[in-house]
């Protein structure tokens, strides 16, 4: 499990991201609109999401998420998984989601995070990511 302290939680947050552990996912196939179901420092969290574009990246990420039904397996790859999330510009569904299975990985992140704040006035527009 990928641990944070609260310095690197604030960077997270001040990038708009969190970390979260999935604990399942929510909707109904043709709905277009689902809920991931996360565990966060908060609490239990209903992240809305586009359904199926989400559970393609839940697949593509962990496996064995989508079942011979083209439903979403209740206890599939994804359940007790890590992942570092963000939302939509608005802030109103999830934008997008990575994988934190890896400290080491995680870290990394965090540094190009600190690397694109304190570079954040630079003019040469280079991105660190």
């Amino acid at each position: 499990m990928v641990s944070l302290t609260e310095e690197q939680a604030a960077l997270l947050e001040r990038a708009d991201m969190r970390l979260a552990t999935i604990l399942g996912f929510q909707g109904t196939w043709g709905s277009g609109l689902g809920s991931l179901v996360l565990s966060t420092p908060e609490g239990e969290i209903k992240v809305p999401c586009d359904n199926g574009a989400t559970v393609r990246a839940l697949e593509a990420a962990f496996g064995d998420v989508i079942g011979d039904a083209h439903d979403v397996r209740g206890s599939g790859g994804h359940v007790g998984k890590q992942i570092i999330y963000s939302m939509d510009e608005m802030g109103l569904v999830l934008g997008g989601f990575t994988k934190a299975d890896d400290q080491d990985e995680v870290d990394e992140l965090l540094d190009r995070i600190e690397m694109y704040f304190a570079n954040e006035d630079d003019e040469d527009g280079e991105s660190v990511f």
